[in-house]
């Protein structure tokens, strides 16, 4: 249960903060018939700080943050400059670093961290073309399957227009190179393709976004080159003064150049019907019926199963008084299959995954946060079952200097 005592200023443009925290995460299950307990924990001591001008304006910003922890050492330093040479064409440009530390057994392992961006836009009128170029490298100070040093170099070309009115397309353009020395595995050539399409209309609004991805690996085995797809398509509409309706339809699809039981063909979609009720200027009802179904090849049985549930969701908000956002889903998932031996821990399953945020302004100046979440499940397979659970909370103290 993280506790995090904070104090805060801001002097002269500078904000500073430092505070004390502790933080933990556990999952329940059963391995080899005995119930099991996995958990991380940590307290910290962390000092961090910005100072500049905000997001969006001319000028250089800076940020930093330095946190030292029973089991490791982490900081961070982040700097934007960004310049308009008049209200049609601007640059921003970035840099930032990271550098992780521990020094107790099973801490994981450390790495430093660099990464530079640049971005130059161009608007005409209505329409806007930007170009971006980012580099970034890692360092890892040991390796593993999971943990390989790299460098990453992207470029993206984005351009946007309207196109009836009051709407706004968006069309862009990523090709990314990623080069691992010790791995051939984390070796590719990226290319991405993105479509979105923004619609307002009265109170009503919809919003389109269509992802294509073309991966291919460019050393060793070429078995990971794949095309990949994915979109959503998100409305909110208005049924009245107090009734939003607020469904969404999402797919995600591969297709592999040479599928197998690794790299498996696949696909999902969902549609999920909500429905909004607005029961005062303050607070928000939800409910969402959901069904999603996740197919592959016959081959990689785990991955074929259907999932039917519903959402419950509040939202209520005074400003500088109380915020609360809490949802609640429970449904359950049943596998096309009955999985091979060797995937024994797939069995269909009962859940319920509950969260919420809390935010409780006791004065002006003082601030008590809570963030928490719970998600069981229950197995046909009592061995199966898992139970995951983690809670944090912060007290916050801000004052300003005069």
């Amino acid at each position: 249960m993280p506790l995090l005592l904070l104090a805060s200023a801001s002097l002269a443009g500078i904000n500073l903060r430092a505070g004390v925290g502790y933080s933990a995460l556990s999952q329940k299950f059963v391995l080899f018939e005995e119930d099991t307990v996995s958990s991380s924990n940590e307290g910290k001591l962390f000092f961090e700080g910005n100072a500049g001008s905000g997001f969006g304006k001319p000028g250089l910003r800076a940020n930093w943050m330095l946190s030292g922890g029973t089991t490791s050492f982490f900081g961070r330093a982040w700097g934007r400059w960004t310049h308009f040479f008049n209200d049609d064409f601007s640059i921003v440009s970035e840099l930032a670093a990271d550098l992780r530390t521990p020094y107790e057994e099973g801490a994981g392992v450390g790495y430093s961290k660099g990464r530079g961006s640049l971005r130059l836009r161009r608007k005409w009128d209505e329409s806007a073309v930007a170009g971006f170029f980012a580099y970034e490298g890692k360092t890892y100070s040991g390796e593993s399957a999971y943990t390989y040093d790299y460098s990453l170099t992207r470029c993206r070309l984005e351009f946007t227009n309207p196109l009836f009115g009051n709407d706004q397309l968006g069309l862009a353009w990523q090709f990314a190179f990623r080069f691992a020395p010790d791995t051939v595995e984390a070796n590719y050539i990226r290319n991405n393709f993105y479509f979105n399409w923004d619609k307002f209309w009265g109170e009503n609004y919809i919003r389109a976004d269509i992802e294509a991805e073309r991966r291919v690996n460019n050393r060793g085995v070429l078995w990971g080159n794949y095309w990949y797809a994915n979109g959503l398509v998100s409305p909110r509409i208005s049924a009245g003064k107090k009734l939003t309706l607020i469904p969404k339809f999402a797919f995600e699809g591969y297709r592999y150049d040479w599928a197998n039981e690794i790299f498996s063909n696949r696909e999902s979609f969902e549609i999920d019907g909500g429905v909004e009720w607005a029961f005062s200027p303050f607070l928000r009802g939800e409910i969402a019926p959901k069904f999603f179904i996740s197919m592959a090849d016959e081959a990689v049985k785990t991955d074929n199963f259907r999932e039917i549930s519903a959402r419950v969701g509040w939202d209520w908000l005074k400003h500088k008084k109380i915020w609360l956002y809490a949802k609640a889903e429970a449904g359950i998932r049943i596998y096309t299959y009955d999985p091979p031996e060797i995937y024994a821990l797939y069995s269909d399953f009962v859940f319920v995954e509950g969260s919420a945020f809390i935010t409780w302004w006791i004065n002006e100046s003082l601030r008590f946060d809570v963030i928490t979440s719970y998600a069981p499940e229950w197995h046909d397979v009592r061995g199966d079952n898992l139970t995951t659970f983690y809670l944090s909370t912060n007290l916050s103290y801000e004052f300003m200097a005069k």
